[in-house]
């Protein structure tokens, strides 16, 4: 350990409650900081969960032009159900399973009352293989090969129309030929979507009924694609339209949910100034601290400075000290707030209703070492500079008039 490190650690243990109150202060803008930042990044991680491993997925395939009508779901521009393409998205690298899905509008009823629904024809035997958390809130049972004819709808839509599990209902669609088609369904479960249009629009049946209802027999108008990486998801799209061509289109889950890219972008601007508010009212106690502690010590910065100890030492002694200060309240305020992140995750998270939802969210807290490190850089970096001035006049004091000081 050099000399002046030494000496800065030393300097630390003496004026104890100064230096505790400004390491408690850099604690309390670390611990504020990464304590926000975990939850917003749980509620991040938990919004990504409903789209890519419950509703959308993770990537769609299409053919080219779907995208740009897709609010209108043209049945027009299908896809075969074909093994061969199947296997083709299977085959490339980072896909993890695929499986065909058909969109489309069409009219509920129960009999006495209709509304307009939109509605998913979804393969049973491999939707959890693509959409693992599909069933998560699931009342009732889920679309299954055990009830061909069973349909799921969210829970808000079977409350308008006085549907509980095990009624009949009738569903209504226009076909690809322009001719309308009706099916007889029954109710075998209810769905309480994050979305609150979803958990008002949505209806899901198996795809075999949803294909003789539209007249679609052998042909669907997406796939959807799960990938082995979430991570990977751009470069695992990159390669679906590589090895497709130019005859279909692929599109990433944020392609698809723009809103949920948008509030994350959000997220992360306001989690930055409240991290910059807390640093910044941390590293004024710090300045503060500074300058007192050069005050009290101007006789012994003038003894260090009689005895041949250089001024950009006196100074960098000061600037050491702080930065000393700032990682101990920094490492201090981490492990806190880690401790508690680790609790909560054992708990299973915690449950936050959202605004205008249907159903809550179950945020478990996460640390990314990318936010531990911003935090942890800029509370150090901070200290120091606000350090700078203190330091420098320290440094810049004459020997004989701050030994003459009292």
């Amino acid at each position: 350990m050099s000399p002046l490190l030494t000496l800065a650690v030393r300097n630390l243990t003496r004026s104890k409650a100064r230096n505790a109150i400004t390491t408690g202060a850099i604690l309390f803008g670390v611990a504020v900081s990464l304590f926000l930042g975990a939850r917003i990044k749980g509620m991040q991680n938990a919004a990504v969960d409903d789209v890519v491993e419950a509703r959308v997925g993770a990537i769609q395939v299409h053919r080219r032009g779907y995208f740009d009508l897709k609010e209108n779901q043209p049945l027009k521009l299908d896809l075969p159900q074909d093994i061969a393409l199947e296997a083709k998205l299977a085959s490339v690298p980072g896909v993890r399973a695929v499986m065909p899905r058909i969109a489309f509008s069409g009219q509920v009823s129960n009999g006495s009352r209709a509304t307009l629904v939109v509605g998913q024809g979804v393969d049973p035997a491999r939707e959890l293989d693509v959409l693992p958390l599909a069933h998560r809130e699931v009342h009732g049972r889920p679309v299954s090969a055990d009830a061909p004819q069973g349909a799921v709808m969210g829970q808000e839509l079977a409350s308008a129309l006085e549907l509980k599990p095990g009624a009949t209902l009738v569903l209504q669609a226009t076909t690809q030929k322009n001719k309308e088609n009706a099916l007889d369904l029954d109710l075998v479960g209810t769905v309480i979507s994050l979305n609150p249009q979803e958990s008002k629009r949505t209806l899901s049946l198996p795809l075999a009924e949803a294909q003789r209802l539209l007249r679609m027999d052998g042909r669907v108008t997406e796939y959807v694609v799960a990938v082995k990486d979430r991570d990977e998801v751009d470069a695992v799209a990159a390669r679906l339209r590589e090895a497709l061509g130019d005859t279909y289109e692929v599109h990433t889950w944020a392609d698809l949910r723009p809103g949920v890219v948008d509030r994350i972008r959000t997220q992360q601007v306001m989690l930055t100034i409240i991290v910059g508010v807390c640093i910044i009212l941390a590293v004024f106690g710090v300045a503060n601290a500074m300058w007192m502690s050069v005050k009290e010590r101007t006789r012994e910065i003038g003894t260090m400075l009689a005895v041949g100890i250089r001024r950009w030492q006196v100074g960098g002694l000061f600037l050491l000290e702080a930065a000393l200060q700032a990682l101990l309240g920094g490492v201090l305020g981490a492990g806190l707030v880690f401790a508690q992140v680790a609790v909560s995750a054992a708990q299973g998270g915690f449950q936050m209703a959202m605004p205008g939802g249907t159903a809550p969210y179950t945020i478990i807290p996460a640390l990314t070492p990318r936010l531990l490190a911003a935090v942890l850089l800029t509370s150090t970096l901070g200290a120091v500079l606000a350090a700078v001035f203190p330091a420098l006049r320290a440094a810049r004091l004459h020997p004989v008039e701050a030994l003459r000081s009292l």
